[in-house]
Formats: structure tokens, sequence, C-alpha cells
């Protein structure tokens, strides 16, 4: 997991829940490289054998329709349609939208993780920027496609497109996707930043938990509190060391174009993660916060691409 080291300010806590009502099932919604790995690896050991669902829904494809062209192993676990996930489940965990979860689970009880939004997509892109063969094959030619366009500079990546549905604020588009609002193909119009902040704050405020994961392992502790179990996290699914090929250093990729597009990726998403930090810590206390942990991970992320 991408974990990052406690921090004095925070103490105060910076965690939104709610007392869980005997909900009929547990749904976290997991959104990428926001430590959901470990996390679902921990709760899967402690909840045991059961009816359970992972995977991912459509809202983090965009415009992508080759799906039958998605080896059998991770197409097995893509839902294109909510209704075919399995309506008994008693725990679902995965790359699901809210309305995905609330849709096909309105009794659950749901919980998510924000991550500092910037330090968030430099790790999604040098996580995808990292992937071997080995690891693309299980998702087909198609998909690996774009995959791999994180293997282009990182000013690149950030403009193309195809990717936007997992580049362009992707907390604020999870927990509002399907929106008219939300391209596609494409990245969110500035004009409607506060129409889709509005939702995903709203929706977030809805969730029964949810927690910075800037706090490290105080927030695991309430979180573990809450649900009820014991949670002894390990670390997986971190980024690799880069292949020689896909070596870059990190201090050339920060140009000032490419630090304004990661502004621009993370505009929603930073006001959202900010909404929620509001809640127990000040203004002040939570830029400084965001400061530090970007700076950690430039400095992280720095030493794995060279």
């Amino acid at each position: 997991m991408d974990r990052l080291p406690e921090l004095a300010v925070q103490s105060r806590s910076a965690t939104l829940s709610q007392t869980p009502a005997a909900p009929k099932s547990f749904a976290l919604l997991h959104i990428p490289k926001c430590a959901g790995t470990s996390l679902m690896d921990a709760i899967a050991l402690e909840l045991g054998p059961g009816p359970r669902v992972s995977g991912f829904d459509r809202s983090l494809f965009g415009d992508f329709t080759q799906f039958d062209d998605i080896p059998k192993m991770m197409r097995s676990v893509t839902y294109l349609d909510p209704a075919d996930m399995p309506a008994d489940a008693a725990t679902v965990m995965g790359h699901f939208a809210y309305s995905t979860l609330r849709g096909r689970y309105p009794d659950a009880n749901l919980a998510m993780f924000l991550r500092e939004p910037t330090a968030r997509l430099l790790s999604h892109w040098v996580y995808w920027r990292s992937l071997t063969w080995s690891s693309l094959r299980h998702w087909g030619a198609a998909w690996s496609a774009r995959l791999k366009l994180a293997r282009l500079p990182l000013h690149d990546f950030l403009l193309h497109p195809d990717v936007a549905c997992q580049t362009d604020n992707i907390m604020t588009r999870m927990l509002v996707w399907p929106h008219r609002l939300i391209p596609d193909n494409g990245f969110i119009d500035p004009a409607d930043d506060a129409a889709l902040l509005a939702i995903a704050a709203e929706n977030l405020q809805a969730c029964g938990f949810a927690g910075m994961i800037e706090r490290g392992p105080p927030v695991y502790r309430e979180f573990a509190g809450w649900l009820g179990i014991k949670l002894d996290l390990p670390t997986l699914n971190p980024a690799r060391k880069m292949r020689r090929a896909a070596r870059t250093q990190l201090s050339t990729e920060l140009s000032p174009a490419t630090l304004a597009l990661l502004e621009a990726r993370s505009r929603i998403d930073t006001r959202l993660w900010r909404t929620l930090a509001a809640r127990n810590m000040t203004e002040a206390d939570a830029g400084d916060l965001r400061k530090t942990v970007i700076l950690q991970a430039v400095a992280r992320f720095s030493a794995l691409l060279t």
C-alpha cells in the first residue's frame, strides 16, 4: 500500500463516520491508489468466508467498449451492468462508483478513503508506468493500450483524453458518475466544478465512514472499531521499481506546465479532500499537510523512477 508517514498534525481527527445500523452488507468504494488493496485484503481476512464481490464497474473505463478483448480472469470481475453483481453479497469491495454500490446494495454500510489528490495522481502514473507485460496481458491488447499511455511523459499522459476517466478528478468522478457533466472521453469543464463538487460532497457525507489515509494508523484503528473488527494491514500493490526503459527524472518531468496540469486534474478532488479535512483541522493545517504529503510523494517517486 502507498502508506505515508504519520505527521504531527494528523493527531487531529479527519474522519467522518456514522454508527452502523446493522447493515445487510458492507461495501468499500475503492478509489485507485487510495490504499484499498491492502485494506480489502485485511478486511477479507477478518470477515472470513461469505458471499463477496470485488472488481470493477464501467466508471473507470470512460468511452472504452472493447470488453470482449479482456481475458476471462479480469472480464469475469468487470460488471458492465450492476444487475450482474450478486444480490446476496455480504461484502462488496472494489473499483465501483457510489451510484453502483448504492443502487445495487442500498442497505449496505458504505466506507471510503480519500488521499491527497496530487500525490494520488502521481502514484497512479508511476504505478501504470511500472506495469510489466505479465501484468498487462491480463487486460488484453485494447485496454492495455490505454494503460501503456503512462509510458508517455507525465505532461502528455495528463493531456490524453483516453485516460481522463482515471486522471481527471477521479474521486469526484467516482462519487458522481454517471452524470451529464462528466465526459466519457475528455476532461471536466471548470464551469461545472461547483455543481459536481456539491454532489460529491453530499455523497461523501452519506457514506457511513470516510477517512483520510494521510492520518496513517489512527484512521485505520478508527475504521476497524467502527466496523467491529481487528485490522492488521499488510503492504500490498506498491509502485514497482521501474524497468530501465521506463525510467525518467521526475525533476525534469515536473515542468511548470506539468505542475499546472497536475493542479487542474486534481482541482475538484482537492476541494473535496479539504472538505473532509476541514471537519477536524484548520484550513492552514490542511494546507500544510497537503504540502508535506506532496513533497513526500515527489521524493518517493523520484527514487522509484530513477
